[in-house]
């Protein structure tokens, strides 16, 4: 188990804002963890610190206050941490992104999302910057790897399968649309 700044300041983090949350306010959580990627889409690259993330999110989460009920947990290798709470389902990007609508769905005015990605991330070219929102400046997507990722695609110049920028982006303005304040915390 590793206690970094990153986590640290991530923790206080979020039990300052669930000490300040007004009693009505509802806060959910989705937490997302991925440690054992597939061998064949990013070699002997795997984790072993995103199940502790999780294991760690649950804990400060439950010291704030917040019932298990209220956190969708998205993760592999719990059960090889000391946290007891088995996860909801596996990080793939459908439950990712089913999670994120979740959210929007269950919280209003008032409300507060946190939504903690833990595992691989990277980046990827912007495909058609005309089609986008807001064209990267950099002309690089941001992506976050599911456990369901596919190989590097030469073709279409990304990865298979990845959760871009933009798709989290819409969720969180989505979520944010509802009247909701949303805390991201992506240690990637």
């Amino acid at each position: 188990m590793r206690h970094g700044p990153i986590r640290l300041l991530a923790a206080l983090a979020t039990v300052a804002l669930l000490a300040v949350a007004p009693a009505e306010a509802k806060t959910r959580a989705l937490v997302v963890g991925v440690s054992d990627y597939p061998v064949e889409a990013v070699g002997n690259l795997q984790l072993t610190g995103p199940k502790n993330d999780v294991a760690l999110m649950i804990e400060t989460l439950r010291g704030a206050g917040l019932a298990d009920a209220d956190m969708t947990v998205l993760a592999d290798g719990l059960d090889q941490t000391w946290i007891e709470r088995t996860a909801d389902g596996a990080p793939t990007k459908a439950a990712i992104l089913d999670g994120l609508a979740a959210l929007g769905g269950a919280l209003g005015p008032g409300d507060t999302a946190i939504i903690y990605l833990s595992g691989h991330g990277s980046q990827e070219p912007e495909t058609d910057p005309s089609a986008a929102a807001e064209p990267e400046a950099d002309g690089l997507n941001e992506i976050f790897l599911p456990i369901d990722i596919g190989k590097w695609n030469n073709a279409a110049g990304s990865v298979d399968n990845a959760l871009v920028d933009d798709e989290l982006g819409a969720a969180v303005k989505a979520i944010r649309g509802r009247g909701a304040s949303v805390w991201l915390i992506v240690d990637a």
